[in-house]
């Protein structure tokens, strides 16, 4: 347990207060719930792999759908963003 002295709790106050903690566990909730909503994507194939030298190659052709998952990956935590559903309908095969 940690006791704080009068001076410290006031000045813990007056860093963090009530609005400031409900934003925080605002965000929190609503982080878990978006969490909770993620759809489970894991066990399907991969739509790009490697060729025979390591370059990306496309592994679907044209009718099949695709499933994107968008992650913020300039945050640290690199959080969920959404999940899109796209069918491809053309195939550019220049490189």
């Amino acid at each position: 347990m940690i006791y704080m002295t009068n001076e410290e709790t006031e000045a813990v106050d007056e860093i963090i207060t009530n609005d400031e903690v409900d934003e925080i566990t605002r965000a929190e909730r609503l982080e878990r719930a978006k969490v909770a909503a993620k759809p489970l994507i894991d066990h399907l194939e991969d739509a790009v792999g490697n060729d025979q030298f390591g370059n990306p190659v496309l592994n679907a052709k044209v009718g099949d759908k695709i499933i994107i998952e968008r992650v913020a990956s300039v945050l640290n935590h690199k959080p969920w963003l959404d999940t899109k559903t796209y069918v491809i309908t053309s195939i550019d095969s220049r490189a």
